[in-house]
């Protein structure tokens, strides 16, 4: 392989396979990455669409911390970000307000 990119892919790939099988619920997408600017450097980014559980069951699954910041003036956008063989993992979900108030209660 002579684009350092392919390898990255292939291990962010089979990083990926690893999350859909150890993260329960499985995630519905990932995202993975690997740009011109930074080749050895892959990186997956996981969503979990309006559902704060999901993204915290992930968090406390891959012992990292899940976190909150404002993401404009509606939402609420929590997420984490952890290393899985290597790879740079993220995953978020982002609610509205009110959603933030509904779901976000037994979050700690």
């Amino acid at each position: 392989m002579s684009d350092p990119r392919q390898l990255q892919h292939l291990t962010a790939l089979a990083a990926a396979s690893a999350l859909v099988l150890r993260l329960d619920p499985a995630p519905g997408d990932f995202h993975v990455s690997c740009h011109p600017w930074s080749p050895t450097e892959a990186s997956i980014t996981m969503n979990a669409h309006r559902d704060l559980p999901t993204v915290a069951a992930w968090a406390a699954e891959l012992g990292t911390e899940l976190i909150s910041r404002p993401h404009g003036d509606s939402h609420i956008c929590w997420s984490f970000t952890t290393t899985v063989a290597g790879v740079a993992v993220e995953g978020y979900t982002l609610l509205s307000l009110d959603e933030n108030r509904q779901q976000a209660g037994g979050v700690e």
